[in-house]
């Protein structure tokens, strides 16, 4: 995307999908919603506009440097990226985090990483509201 436009700029991009998520969190279209993956190396930019935005909605903000890696995110995508993870529902913040306790778990019982992901991928799409 970005070589077919030369004016592109990431951090907009990103800043603008997050802001459209929070809108729909705060308008109770979603219970959780997720900013795109962004680089470590981008997010000290990126971080307080982030917030400022989520604030403006009423949202919640949680970034999580080691994302759940599942069958929507791999493992290796998302290294060295962090998400933000956007809600108004402490509980799902919550759930998050043991989704994530689940799939150590998992591994930790000697499931492999696709293993891991396809075990957690049903209840990740929950929590982000997908239709079954």
């Amino acid at each position: 995307m970005t070589s077919s436009y030369k004016a592109f700029d990431l951090l907009s991009f990103q800043l603008g999908m997050a802001a459209a998520f929070c809108e729909m969190v705060q308008q109770g279209v979603k219970k959780l919603a997720l900013s795109p993956p962004i680089d470590q190396k981008d997010l000290p930019q990126l971080e307080k506009a982030l917030y400022e935005v989520a604030g403006h909605y009423g949202v919640s903000v949680w970034i999580d440097s080691a994302f759940l890696p599942s069958q929507l995110a791999r493992e290796e995508d998302l290294e060295g990226k962090a998400v933000a993870l956007l809600y108004r529902d402490e509980q799902m913040l919550t759930a998050y985090r043991q989704l994530k306790e689940q799939r150590q778990q998992l591994k930790d019982q000697g499931l492999s990483p696709a293993e891991c992901d396809g075990a957690i991928t049903p209840a990740l799409q929950n929590l982000l509201g997908y239709p079954r």
